[in-house]
């Protein structure tokens, strides 16, 4: 959840704004950050680590939170920030793909030609039942509060 509270900082500062980067995301078929950059001057990951960095967080996970979007442009992570941010980008693309989340445009991710998925040695049908395990959870959790 750390990797997203960039998106609620950018939503509480300018809601208007924040709708216009979810149509622009849409609209232009481009990521999250990409129109958060272009509207805001700045993306969620970064937001999310100048707070975590206020808010005295380990450095690898700030790193690891900062660049889980595109955690291979940055060849200075640790291997601990790296693993962190591989973990997270995978997350995503699983929730995303298999419509767990909503709000935001998402390509579907074949898996099988991955970077994040082969690099960390996840086949396309791990990810499914992981997929799957995971709306059960959410279907469960979503009932306590329903």
């Amino acid at each position: 959840l750390l990797h997203n509270v960039g998106k609620v900082v950018l939503h509480n500062l300018d809601p208007d704004r924040f709708e216009k980067t979810i149509e622009k995301s849409h609209n232009d078929q481009c990521s999250d950050c990409e129109a958060e950059t272009e509207l805001f001057k700045v993306n969620h990951p970064e937001v999310a680590a100048a707070i975590m960095t206020k808010w005295q967080m380990e450095p690898d996970l700030i790193d690891a939170i900062r660049w889980y979007v595109d955690y291979d442009q940055n060849p200075d992570l640790s291997s601990k920030a790296r693993g962190v941010a591989q973990v997270v980008n995978l997350a995503n693309k699983i929730v995303s793909t298999h419509n767990i989340a909503m709000g935001s445009f998402a390509e579907p991710t074949d898996f099988a030609e991955d970077p994040t998925a082969i690099d960390m040695d996840v086949n396309p049908k791990q990810i499914d039942d992981i997929a799957e395990k995971t709306k059960e959870l959410f279907e469960e959790e979503r009932s306590l509060f329903g």
